[in-house]
């Protein structure tokens, strides 16, 4: 579950948001139809991105999340296509 917040910047072709929440995974390591190792981490979740427009229907998206996993920080950096 994720709040998005859209910042207003001057520009008419960028869309700048920041975003926060709460996220559930749930992980199982399996090998050979075997589950070796599960668990399902839980905790806050934050991030920040922009929208490019390339033209009326189309715009790049490249966006940064980070997860506080027990024990780690685990960071995703993402590139979109929004169509």
């Amino acid at each position: 579950l994720v709040g998005k917040l859209y910042i207003p910047v001057p520009s008419e072709t960028v869309t700048a948001f920041a975003k926060a929440g709460w996220f559930d995974f749930d992980q199982q390591r399996v090998e050979d139809d075997i589950v070796l190792d599960s668990n399902s981490p839980s905790g806050l979740t934050a991030g920040a991105g922009v929208d490019v427009d390339v033209s009326r229907s189309l715009r790049f998206r490249f966006e940064g999340d980070w997860f506080d996993v027990d024990d780690a920080n685990l960071w995703a950096l993402n590139l979109g296509l929004v169509y």
